[in-house]
């Protein structure tokens, strides 16, 4: 019973309660794990969601709450096993990892950006469009 409410505890302290992303502080603090030993090149996607605001102010922060779990989810299926994901705060989002090349990584971000522009959100029967903008680093 302890040793699950300990498991419990870690998990939302590490963890975005909204997405099941890790939080800003895990991200980074695993990030730099992953830098001090990495042999392979890296590569670092961070991404928001477009005119976000308007969509809570249009639609009410359910709406918004929405659409961060749905893109939570999203990027969890689309991601490399070993690739890092988190929410940074908002409506902003950042994906490590060095499991491919630099190549790979700008053709997977593009894919995910489409995928993103064709999901169907849907909040109480409204569709709602959602588009991201991304930047990506490689080292």
């Amino acid at each position: 019973m302890l040793e699950e409410q300990r498991l419990l505890l870690t998990e939302r302290a590490e963890k975005d309660g909204l997405t099941g992303l890790y939080n800003r502080q895990t991200f980074i603090e695993r990030v730099e794990v992953e830098l001090a030993c990495a042999t392979e090149a890296s590569h670092l996607l961070y991404f928001d969601i477009d005119h976000f605001k308007k969509i809570n102010d249009t639609y009410g922060h359910r709406a918004g709450d929405l659409v961060l779990s749905e893109l939570g989810a999203l990027l969890t299926r689309w991601t490399e096993p070993k690739s890092i994901t988190g929410r940074f705060g908002g409506e902003e989002f950042a994906v490590f990892t060095s499991s491919i090349d630099t190549k790979q990584a700008r053709l997977r971000a593009e894919e995910f950006r489409k995928q993103v522009a064709q999901h169907l959100f849907v909040h109480e029967e409204l569709e709602l469009h959602v588009t991201i903008s991304m930047g990506l680093a490689s080292a």
